[in-house]
């Protein structure tokens, strides 16, 4: 599989709160720092961290992978971008 696929299927596990494949991904090469501007072709929103999908996926343990991996969550300006927003 090409880099393109394996950060689409990163931000996937993202947000279905699989932990399991986020880890093995990672571990594959694939940056936990991804954002949704790193994603060609798929329509996002912009600069969308994928912590903030496996924020809004509820699940524990996705969230603690990316945040020992030191990914910080920035502020956003727009309430489109916000975590209550994907909540």
């Amino acid at each position: 599989l090409g880099d393109e696929q394996l950060k689409r299927e990163f931000f996937q596990a993202a947000r279905d709160g699989d932990p399991a494949k986020v880890r093995r991904l990672i571990k594959a090469g694939i940056s936990p720092h991804l954002n949704t501007d790193d994603l060609r072709g798929v329509s996002n929103p912009k600069g969308v961290p994928a912590i903030a999908f496996a924020a809004a996926s509820g699940d524990r343990e996705t969230v603690e992978i990316f945040l020992k991996a030191k990914v910080g969550v920035r502020k956003v300006e727009t309430a489109e971008h916000s975590l209550l927003a994907y909540y």
